[in-house]
């Protein structure tokens, strides 16, 4: 059953790259938006007009999407990264450094279908969602995970974990905020709240995050026979190469 909240507006930005095909971008505004809906979310998010298919990809339509955030501030309670390909990563870390606004993040990427890996399908989300963590690490940006690394929209997991990130950061009254971690009846819980001194006796002051685990990766005990991840590394690795030569391919073609 899916959860609406109440009075939650959130920023969205969509990730884009021009290299990927634009059907990708354009499904996914619609998704998110369908989403939302659902759930009684308010997005504020460059439309098809202000940019292409209301992604972020260039310095100027980061420019635009830093803008409608800034005149949106007083209302947005938090800020979503839609990544539907290998986004560009400085586009989505610019764009919340000049908004200027101070609220919790949460990155979403899609899945790859390993049956669909062409030029016209391919997406390298998750590598992308990786780039992006990156640079918004540099920037000084915090930001939090999905449970999976890689999921749609419509995947349960990822509602679930819209859900606690609203829930977290309580939109109604941020100074009740309560973390979903609990040692004894929730440990997978993925927000969690240290006090300074547990931080400060840790070995170099270190903020271990190793109770978090991605679930859509597999335990080391239950992982296939090395022949088999072998075999599964070759067909992919032959996917991409098959997916730049088509590239190579209409390039030559356009040239002659």
């Amino acid at each position: 059953m899916q959860t609406t909240f109440t009075s939650s507006t959130l920023g969205v930005i969509i990730g884009n790259r021009d290299f990927f095909p634009d059907k990708l971008v354009a499904a996914a505004r619609t998704e998110i938006l369908d989403l939302f809906k659902k759930l009684n979310i308010t997005p504020v998010l460059l439309s098809d007009a202000d940019s292409k298919l209301g992604g972020v990809e260039t310095f100027a339509e980061a420019q635009k999407c830093a803008a409608l955030f800034k005149q949106h501030a007083d209302k947005i309670d938090g800020i979503l990264v839609v990544l539907p390909n290998f986004g560009d990563e400085k586009g989505v870390a610019e764009t919340i450094k000049w908004s200027g606004l101070n609220v919790p993040v949460l990155i979403q990427a899609y899945p790859d279908d390993l049956g669909k890996m062409d030029v016209v399908n391919r997406r390298d989300a998750w590598c992308g969602k990786i780039s992006v963590c990156n640079n918004l690490y540099q920037f000084g940006i915090k930001y939090s995970l999905t449970s999976k690394h890689v999921a749609i929209p419509s995947d349960e997991s990822f509602i679930n974990d819209l859900k606690d990130f609203i829930e977290c950061y309580n939109p109604t009254n941020r100074y009740k905020r309560k973390e979903t971690f609990d040692a004894s009846t929730n440990p997978d819980g993925r927000f969690r709240k240290f006090t300074y001194d547990e931080i400060i006796a840790r070995d170099k002051t270190s903020l271990d995050v190793t109770w978090l685990k991605d679930q859509s990766l597999a335990e080391l005990d239950n992982l296939p026979d090395p022949d088999e991840l072998a075999l599964e590394i070759v067909e992919n690795l032959e996917a991409g190469l098959e997916s730049f030569r088509a590239v190579i391919a209409s390039l030559n073609g356009k040239e002659n």
